[in-house]
């Protein structure tokens, strides 16, 4: 079989599991495959917006979700990496304003999730009785200064931490002096070619060429999701597109670096390991697993009415992007 005719092989095939999402009243998702520095599948399916009734295509901008964390934690390592912050030391000294428990944990625990803070969109959850309150911008920072206990010791063990990456973001602007999609845009994705890539930090916000997110209710129809605060951060705020990610995803396995030098990556790439001497697959803002006897590197996303998955396998060169604007996808 010739390379086009396997080409065509693997299209047809991957056509075929998307096929249920390929409708003209429904949201869909865009789908992203690159085999050896060569897309071989790039498809959008189903609508970007059932308001308008506008398709999704591959160049549609979508919602990353926690996807993004890779990106703040590589901001923070590209600061410590000029010497501007040390990441071994705790959050206070470079947010001094944390002067309860919140403070204790270092820049390599919040990344690594092992902080022990507690979520401020749970707490603003329990203090609305049950209900998400719109958080308005600062007020994540406001209700973690107030935290007198968290869930366990830093560094006693992994619980998956949103409040973490939302003091890294802090972090990353308080010593760069920029905004954190400005710091991004200048050192990362101007320099990759992400030109569609930025924070959105807020659902109520409007960027060109975005899929509008949808949640799907009981009876089958269709509500706009928007995530309840304005500050989303490095956390889960980032939109892209399938060429921007399979871009991040190529040189995040090439052995030549455009950005970032190799300590810093073999920081991002290191496992981390526990007091208990268990190593994790958690690295920095990504994970490292093994599927079929082959490594992986992955991290999924999701907020209300987008998902992602992206995926690189780097022994056969494989990178795959898989985004979804809707959440039951």
């Amino acid at each position: 079989m010739n390379s086009s005719a396997a080409v065509l092989s693997v299209t047809q095939k991957l056509d075929e599991i998307f096929k249920p999402w390929n409708r003209s009243d429904a949201p869909g998702v865009v789908v992203g495959v690159s085999h050896r520095g060569q897309v071989i599948y790039r498809r959008g399916f189903g609508l970007a917006s059932i308001e308008h009734a506008t398709a999704n295509t591959p160049a549609t901008r979508m919602r990353i979700g926690s996807t993004t964390k890779q990106f703040c934690a590589f901001g923070i390592m590209l600061l410590a990496e000029e010497g501007k912050l040390d990441i071994d030391q705790p959050v206070r000294t470079y947010l001094p304003e944390l002067t309860n428990v919140a403070g204790d944990p270092t820049l390599l625990q919040l990344m690594h999730h092992t902080s022990g803070l507690r979520d401020p969109m749970f707490a603003a959850f329990f203090i609305n009785h049950g209900l998400y309150g719109h958080m308005p911008a600062g007020g994540s920072l406001q209700l973690i200064k107030r935290f007198k206990e968290r869930n366990f010791a830093p560094g006693e063990r992994m619980a998956y931490s949103n409040a973490g990456y939302t003091l890294l973001t802090l972090v990353t602007e308080r010593v760069s002096g920029m905004k954190w999609e400005e710091f991004l845009a200048q050192r990362v994705f101007s320099v990759l070619g992400m030109k569609d890539t930025t924070l959105l930090r807020s659902d109520t916000h409007i960027v060109p060429n975005m899929a509008t997110l949808h949640m799907l209710e009981p009876d089958g129809s269709w509500r706009r999701g928007i995530y309840p605060t304005d500050e989303v951060l490095g956390s889960g705020g980032m939109i892209s597109t399938l060429d921007d990610m399979l871009a991040w995803c190529a040189h995040l396995r090439s052995p030549q670096k455009k950005v970032g030098n190799d300590a810093t990556w073999d920081k991002m790439l290191e496992r981390q390991t526990y007091r208990s001497g268990l190593q994790a697959g958690y690295c920095l803002g990504i994970a490292r697993d093994r599927y079929r006897g082959l490594e992986t590197i992955h991290h999924a996303g999701a907020t209300f009415g987008a998902q992602c998955q992206m995926l690189v396998v780097p022994k056969h060169e494989l990178d795959i992007v898989i985004m979804a604007n809707r959440m039951d996808l």
